[in-house]
């Protein structure tokens, strides 16, 4: 009787670990030690032409489902030029569904390219953006290698990653620049 009621509760225990995996693994948040990659929030909203958060979210969601841990950043007006107001990291954050620490708003008279670089240069970090940072390539000659970035674009409400796989249509689909 010992014994059976002992083996019932190994095997309740059993289930319920084997669910809090499947729960962590179902969130799309990236769990221990993901990789860090940056994004260039202020390019990749217009991906779609005008100024959209809902395809800076897309992007976010797959690099989580990926594993990844992004940080986005955004030009001091961002806030303006998707809502006509000022906007802070926290408010993105929450948007984004971000810790607020993975969301940076340039403080006016500087660039996010300028702390997107930076900070790519000192981690050797991967960057999502279409932008080619042409204007920086004398500080930062590593700007000329593609490998170091993720490009990608937006159609008919689909995030398509350049050379990659789209997670709504599940095909490769070559994306221009």
């Amino acid at each position: 009787m010992v014994i059976g009621l002992f083996a019932a509760l190994l095997g309740v225990l059993f289930l319920l670990l084997r669910l809090r995996v499947w729960l962590r693994r179902s969130s799309g948040k990236p769990h221990g030690r993901a990789r860090a990659i940056l994004m260039d929030g202020s390019n990749v909203m217009h991906w779609a032409g005008d100024p959209r958060l809902a395809v800076v979210k897309r992007a976010v969601d797959d690099l989580l489902a990926e594993g990844l841990s992004p940080t986005v950043y955004f030009d001091a007006n961002v806030g303006y030029k998707l809502y006509g107001t000022f906007c802070s990291a926290a408010e993105l954050a929450r948007t984004l569904r971000l810790r607020r620490a993975q969301v940076v708003v340039a403080p006016g008279g500087t660039t996010a390219d300028e702390l997107i670089l930076e900070r790519a240069q000192r981690g050797g970090l991967q960057v999502v953006s279409n932008d080619r940072f042409r204007d920086w390539a004398v500080r930062y000659p590593w700007v000329r290698d593609h490998r170091r970035f993720r490009r990608g674009s937006w159609r008919e409400g689909t995030l398509i990653w350049a050379a990659g796989r789209s997670r709504a249509q599940g095909k490769r689909r070559r994306a221009s620049a």
